[in-house]
């Protein structure tokens, strides 16, 4: 069986973004400097070829009912991973302060640090409000 051209090239045009974006992050991270206006349009271009993929993706005739109810789930899925990725991005290569606005990763790396005791506050809450139920 193979793919429908719309949904290859939706794949295709939705990874390869993907891809480009781990790499500006990258190149983001590495530089001292906020980032120029070419690093700026290298976004927007891979940006609009994400869309272009999701766009695809979104209007591809698909016959079979589970890959139609993966891509629809898929879908959703790559808008709020570009939201995290620009957000990423635009934070590390304009170098905004972490006090003002920290980059999804630093969010991330406090949060995973922070189980231990995040687990123990919901412990406590959930015994507390619920005492004969837990």
């Amino acid at each position: 069986m193979s793919l429908p051209p719309p949904l290859l090239r939706g794949a295709i045009f939705t990874i390869l973004p993907l891809v480009a974006a781990w790499f500006m992050i990258l190149a983001a991270l590495h530089h001292e400097a906020p980032m120029g206006v070419s690093f700026w349009a290298a976004l927007v271009a891979v940006w609009l070829m994400a869309w272009y993929g999701v766009d695809q993706l979104a209007n591809a005739t698909i016959n079979s009912k589970p890959v139609a109810n993966a891509v629809s789930l898929i879908i959703p899925v790559i808008f709020g991973l570009w939201l995290l990725i620009l957000w990423q991005i635009i934070t590390t290569g304009f170098k905004v302060p972490g006090v003002l606005l920290p980059p999804p990763s630093a969010i991330g790396a406090r949060f995973a640090s922070s189980i231990p005791t995040l687990w123990a506050d919901f412990r406590q809450t959930l015994l507390t409000s619920f005492p004969s139920k837990v």
